[in-house]
């Protein structure tokens, strides 16, 4: 796993409280496409080189995301820059990214 010390679930919660004020969707629906999103994102890291000090691909990973999200939960894709956005919030509060 690219992030020493992340917490899926404590991220899931937290991403999830944040898409709620987006979206009417139901809060398990939202927990699920957030469970899916972290987990697309983890493995594209893996897979580019982010785990071994790689730069991470914003476009590239949005790419990915955003395709497997359509795939999965397709009413929810729209949701796809706000997960990126409260996701990559999470990581900086929880001190699990560094900015160049």
């Amino acid at each position: 796993m690219p992030f020493d010390g992340l917490d899926v679930e404590e991220a899931v919660q937290k991403v999830t409280e944040k898409l709620k004020s987006v979206t009417d969707a139901d809060e398990q629906e939202i927990s699920g496409f957030v469970r899916a999103a972290i987990s697309l994102d983890l493995s594209y890291m893996e897979r580019s080189g982010v785990a071994d000090g790689e730069p991470y691909d914003e476009d590239e990973a949005y790419a990915v995301l955003l395709s497997g999200l359509k795939k999965r939960f397709p009413k929810l894709a729209h949701l796809t820059e706000d997960f990126t956005e409260a996701w990559e919030d999470y990581l900086d509060k929880a001190g699990l990214i560094e900015w160049d």
